[in-house]
């Protein structure tokens, strides 16, 4: 859940994934697309979950990050960031810190709407598992 393409990413940063280029499920040679893994250990959806959508603002991962920076001397840490625009070298762009956090929230969602599209396809069963021996 980096901030590699600014706040709110791209789909493409879900491709973390994919894991290392080896284990990428190629879809034309010399592609970068891979299959995006399908099993996570229950333990971590519960947990994701309990900082996502479903849970009352104040619980949300952007938020509680938030809270933990404002704690820090640095806070808000992230204000200097700069980021390119479209993969281009100008403009660079900066953006406001809440939109970090906001952006958090953002990514938390897309990660759940992957699980839960796994879940619909494979089943919970073989998608969400206690470990993953």
């Amino acid at each position: 859940m980096a901030f590699n393409h600014g706040p709110w990413g791209r789909s493409s940063c879900l491709d973390l994934l994919c894991g290392p280029d080896k284990w990428k499920d190629r879809i034309l040679e010399n592609s970068t697309h891979c299959k995006r893994i399908c099993r996570f250990r229950r333990s971590t959806i519960e947990l994701i979950r309990g900082v996502g959508p479903a849970v009352e603002p104040a619980n949300r991962l952007g938020t509680l990050l938030r809270n933990a920076i404002n704690e820090d001397l640095l806070a808000p840490v992230v204000q200097f960031n700069l980021y390119y625009s479209l993969m281009l070298k100008f403009p660079k762009m900066r953006f406001d810190a809440d939109d970090f956090f906001h952006g958090m929230d953002i990514k938390v969602s897309r990660f759940l709407r992957h699980v839960d599209k796994c879940v619909k396809e494979y089943g919970e069963e073989n998608v969400i598992v206690d470990s993953l021996e």
